[in-house]
């Protein structure tokens, strides 16, 4: 079994980014990806919030804003969802030919991080970790405590922590921004 597809197959971009991960070397230490400007972008199309998060999730498959009674469903795709249990929405990972298992998380019942993680298995001896995230656009600050179980090696994070720092491209910076930045820095997490 090949895992990988040949390249004169499709293959998603969560496969490309694993193969040119591991065509360039050893697999990073660290990898975030923070997405951020869904509802900005929106609005400067003058399109439906909604749509802005639609061509978000087609950029990077992770945020849901569907209503847990909706089935999701995509040919050919593995869907594995954590919905919202107020104002819809939640997170939503597409998997697409890969051996892959669900990761147990455990978030303090305080906090308002809601995340999801699957353990990718990139042949029988290495393996890497892909938390989707979200946390909510309110004055909470973030804890290092709760990030700290993403922050281990072979772990990617995805998703929307409105969390602004010129580190990922913000031009003003906010208190999350700046508090994540730090944690970051603490642990040696790379951001992309």
């Amino acid at each position: 079994m090949a895992w990988f597809p040949n390249n004169d197959q499709k293959s998603g971009w969560l496969e490309r980014l694993m193969y040119n991960v591991l065509r360039i070397g050893p697999i990073p230490r660290h990898v975030a990806i923070i997405m951020d400007g869904n509802r900005r972008y929106a609005s400067k199309m003058a399109i439906e919030k909604i749509e802005g998060h639609s061509l978000g999730f087609e950029k990077l498959a992770q945020e849901t804003k569907l209503d847990e009674k909706y089935n999701l469903k995509y040919k050919k795709y593995n869907i594995l969802r954590k919905d919202r249990n107020k104002e819809g929405g939640g997170l939503a990972f597409l998997i697409k030919n890969l051996y892959y298992e669900d990761i147990a998380i455990n978030i303090p019942h305080t906090s308002d991080l809601e995340a999801q993680g699957i353990k990718v298995y990139l042949n029988q001896n290495k393996a890497i970790n892909i938390y989707n995230m979200h946390y909510p656009p309110n004055n909470k600050l973030i804890d290092d405590g709760t990030m700290a179980q993403f922050l281990t090696d072979n772990n990617i994070i995805v998703g929307d922590l409105n969390a602004k720092h010129r580190l990922w491209g913000c031009s003003i910076p906010n208190p999350r921004g700046k508090i994540l930045s730090n944690i970051f820095d603490d642990n040696a997490f790379s951001c992309a």
